[in-house]
C-alpha cells in the first residue's frame, strides 16, 4: 500500500515544476520515510501500521504523508518545534555541539526526545504518533547539509543564487535549492527512486551507519554543507548571486543521494528500536 501511494506522489510531483514551493522538500522526506519503511523490521511496521490509525491527531496522515506534518504545523498549532529542524554553526569555526546546541533546542535534541517519546509505551498513543511523524521529519532534516548550515547565512537561506546559465535573475536561495533543485538533478524525483535507493543500501554494509550517534552525523552534514554546499568546484565560495554550473550539480549529486540513503537506514534503525522499547535515556550522548 505505501508503495503505491509513493509512486502515485511521485507522479503528481513530476508532473510539477521542480520550482515548485517545498514540492521536492516534501518530496524528499517522503522518499526516505518510505525506503526507512521498507527496511524495517515486519513487527516494526505492524507498530507504525496500528500507531499512525490513532486518532485526534494529524488526520488523514499515514506514515509517509506524515513525515511532511511536522513542515505543516511549526509556524501553527505547533510553534515551539520550530527550531528543532535545525542547527546554525558560526562560519569560520569548527563544530561544537555543546556551543552550536546550547542556545536552543536544535535538531539532534528533537531526533533524541521523538525518539524515547516513540519508544515509551506509557507515553500516549496521540503523543506516540506525533514522536512518530517528528521522528520521521528529523532524520531527514538533520541528513540536509545544509540543516546544519552556518548561522550567519541562516543555512543557505539568506544566500540568493541563479540555478544555471540559462536564469537571468537569482531565483532560488541556497538553502531550497538543496531542498529540492539537488535531489532533482541527483534522479532523486523519478517513480523508481526507492527501488534504486534500497539496490544501493543493501549494496552496503548497513550495520556501518547504523545506531545513536546523531552528534556524528550531524558534524558530518556540517562537512558537507561547508566543502561541498557552499563551494564552487573551482574552489570559489557560493555567495550572492553565484551562477551554478552543471559541475556544481555533478559534485553535489552523489553527496545528496548518499545522504537519502543514510537517512533511510538510520531512521529505520530507530523505529526498530522504538518498536520494540530498546531505547533509553542513555542511547544517544548530547553532551559530548
Amino acid at each position: 500500500m505505501l508503495k503505491q501511494l509513493l509512486s502515485k506522489w511521485i507522479l503528481m510531483l513530476l508532473l510539477l515544476s521542480p520550482q515548485a514551493s517545498f514540492a521536492f522538500s516534501h518530496f524528499g522526506h517522503q522518499l526516505i520515510c518510505a525506503t526507512a519503511y521498507e527496511l524495517t523490521a515486519p513487527k516494526t511496521k505492524v507498530f507504525i501500521d496500528k500507531l499512525v490509525k490513532t486518532k485526534g491527531v494529524a488526520k488523514g496522515y499515514d506514515f509517509v504523508k506524515g513525515c511532511t506534518w511536522p513542515d505543516v504545523v511549526r509556524k501553527t498549532t505547533h510553534r515551539e518545534t520550530d527550531e528543532y529542524h535545525y542547527m546554525n554553526v558560526p562560519k569560520g569555526l569548527a563544530f561544537n555541539h555543546q556551543r552550536d546546541c546550547a542556545a536552543y533546542d536544535c535538531v539532534t535534541q528533537a531526533i533524541q526526545r521523538y525518539a524515547l517519546n516513540l519508544a515509551d509505551s506509557g507515553v500516549s498513543r496521540r503523543n506516540r504518533k506525533e514522536a512518530l511523524f517528528f521522528l520521521g521529519h528529523f532524520v531527514a532534516d538533520l541528513h540536509q547539509p545544509l540543516h546544519v548550515g552556518f548561522g550567519e547565512d541562516r543555512g543557505g537561506n539568506t544566500i540568493k543564487v541563479f540555478r544555471s546559465a540559462k536564469h537571468k535573475k537569482p531565483d532560488i536561495n541556497l538553502h531550497a535549492l538543496w531542498d529540492r533543485d539537488v535531489p532533482y538533478k541527483a534522479g532523486l524525483g523519478r517513480s523508481s527512486s526507492q527501488r534504486v535507493l534500497l539496490e544501493k543500501i543493501r549494496k552496503y554494509d548497513r550495520s556501518s551507519w547504523q545506531g545513536f550517534d546523531v552528534i556524528a552525523w550531524a558534524r558530518a552534514s556540517h562537512e558537507m554543507a561547508k566543502d561541498v554546499a557552499y563551494v564552487m568546484p573551482d574552489g570559489s565560495p557560493v555567495v550572492n548571486k553565484t551562477r551554478l554550473t552543471e559541475a556544481y550539480y555533478q559534485r553535489a549529486s552523489p553527496v545528496i543521494v548518499q545522504q537519502f540513503m543514510k537517512a533511510s537506514v538510520r531512521l529505520a534503525y530507530l523505529l526498530d528500536k522504538a518498536a520494540a522499547s530498546e531505547i533509553g535515556v542513555d542511547s544517544f550522548q548530547l553532551d559530548q
